[in-house]
């Protein structure tokens, strides 16, 4: 899963799933003890419900998301990557 956020308040949200992959965009908000991405809704589709992230280490860990979409695992903390345009995070792989 991969997690880019833009320095307009623009969100990308990319997970490969083993059954193809998804994207999802819409907004992020920081309040200061947690990053909450906020989801536009699609072709007619309802918006999938926020996701939110609080800081852990070196980067966020996931605390709220749909599990029906994204699993129920609990995933581990992403990383900080690269600064282009946006700001990039990532999730480390499962083992």
């Amino acid at each position: 899963m991969n997690l880019s956020l833009g320095p307009d308040g623009s969100a990308t949200v990319t997970e490969d799933t083993g059954k193809g992959t998804r994207t999802l965009f819409g907004h992020w908000v920081d309040s200061g003890s947690q990053v909450t991405v906020t989801f536009d809704a699609t072709e007619g589709k309802p918006a999938e419900p926020p996701m939110a992230f609080q800081p852990s280490h070196d980067g966020l860990q996931a605390v709220t998301w749909n599990h029906a979409t994204w699993g129920k695992d609990n995933p581990p903390p992403m990383k900080k990557g690269g600064a282009k345009i946006k700001e990039h995070y990532w999730f480390t792989q499962n083992p």
